[in-house]
């Protein structure tokens, strides 16, 4: 019975070796002559009565990858190299040696294998699709192309990301790829769609909420800079001088104090008079329009320019902080005087147009200006006149309109009219 048991082994193991010699001597020469049909019967045959026969395996899978082969098909000829690749280990020494002069081996399946991964990741790229490139990472998990498929699908993806521009969407990209090449690109775009999202509103309480949330966000200094002045909106809305106070006791170290206090002081000077600055003195001793608003006075008070106006002045205002600047004035306003009682005797036409300078827009400036264009007037000089004035006219600044008059008052003479019948009123 053993006796028998072992012969019928030794039929079996005889049939397997010759099975597989036959299947990749007679397949491989079909193969070589492009007799694929009658390979392909071959090999299916032997398959059929041994799925693990290493040859056929990995015959079947040389076929079903050659392209010009009518049922050419990447998928399953992987399947079969990966299957003769699993079968190789387990065939015994003299099958392995029959295999060798067949010149079968780990290494020329793996060649094979590494072909046909090369061919799939081909169509892949063709396809170029995600869907595609992750079937292809999910079944060729030892691929040399493995690294190029996953740096395709992380391109795709961006791409794909891109294409959908969501915050979502850019937050999912940088969890999935944190050391991604288009990480810079990525999280730039999503900066800057959580920004433009949450303050679209361009409300105070918007950004407020962006500034809280998001204090790592590139845009957190322009979010700063839009809420200060989106809450100076808001709360002086109602443009009125309370608002206006409420917010520069609130808020001391905004820069938008300042326009609070100019929006104060347009409310007091925006019909500028001496009472009116007067009042504004009185209530905001400490405002930094408070300069300003002295000038205001001081100008309005002091517009005739003579002399005597400036000591009442002081008389008026003893707490004029600026005294320094009044008695300069008193020496300049005594300096036009003594030219217009003198007739200009002994004063140089340089010292004049320096007083006039100076002196401007005061009316005792004027005045000085139109004693100087009455010998020029006299000799029938009236352009160079006009020139004069012309020339003095940004000096006079709110009073223009009287350099314009005399200039008009010289035109009207023309050539017609004698020197000394030209008349100008600067009043």
């Amino acid at each position: 019975m053993r006796a028998q048991l072992r012969f019928i082994f030794t039929l079996l193991f005889t049939a397997c070796i010759f099975g597989q010699a036959f299947a990749f001597d007679d397949g491989l020469e079909a193969l070589q002559k492009k007799k694929y049909d009658k390979a392909f019967t071959i090999f299916d045959k032997s398959l059929t009565e041994n799925p693990d026969d290493v040859a056929a395996l990995y015959g079947m899978s040389k076929l079903l990858s050659l392209p010009d082969y009518n049922s050419f098909n990447l998928e399953k000829a992987y399947v079969h190299v990966v299957n003769a690749k699993g079968a190789y280990p387990l065939a015994n020494e003299k099958v392995k040696k029959k295999l060798l002069k067949a010149k079968i081996d780990e290494q020329a399946i793996t060649d094979l294998q590494n072909r046909i991964d090369s061919l799939v990741f081909a169509e892949v790229v063709k396809k170029n699709t995600i869907e595609a490139v992750q079937e292809y990472i999910d079944i060729h998990k030892t691929s040399l192309y493995l690294d190029k498929a996953n740096e395709l699908k992380e391109e795709l993806t961006f791409q794909e990301t891109l294409r959908e521009n969501t915050d979502k969407a850019y937050s999912a990209f940088l969890k999935k790829y944190p050391n991604s090449k288009n990480k810079a690109e990525i999280k730039k775009k999503y900066d800057k769609l959580i920004y433009t999202k949450v303050t679209e509103s361009k409300d105070h309480k918007a950004y407020k909420y962006f500034i809280e949330t998001y204090p790592e966000s590139p845009y957190i200094e322009e979010a700063k800079e839009k809420y200060e002045l989106a809450l100076f909106k808001h709360l002086t809305a109602d443009d009125t001088e309370t608002s206006y106070e409420a917010y520069i006791t609130n808020n001391p170290d905004s820069k938008y104090v300042k326009v609070a206090e100019d929006s104060i002081f347009a409310k007091y000077t925006s019909f500028p008079s001496i009472p009116e600055y007067e009042r504004y003195i009185q209530k905001y001793p400490t405002s930094k329009k408070i300069y300003e608003a002295w000038n205001k006075i001081y100008i309005l008070y002091t517009d005739s320019g003579d002399p005597e106006v400036y000591t009442q002045f002081l008389t008026k205002y003893p707490d004029y902080p600026y005294k320094n600047e009044v008695q300069n004035d008193v020496e300049l306003a005594t300096f036009g005087l003594n030219m217009l009682l003198n007739n200009f005797r002994g004063f140089k036409d340089d010292q004049i147009d320096a007083y006039v300078k100076l002196a401007a827009p005061t009316d005792q400036a004027l005045k000085v200006l139109m004693l100087k264009l009455q010998p020029l007037l006299a000799n029938n000089q009236r352009q160079k006149a006009i020139d004069i004035l012309e020339m003095h006219r940004p000096e006079f600044q709110n009073k223009g309109y009287k350099i314009d008059k005399a200039i008009a008052t010289i035109k009207q003479g023309g050539g017609k009219t004698p020197a000394n019948n030209v008349t100008l009123k600067t009043e």
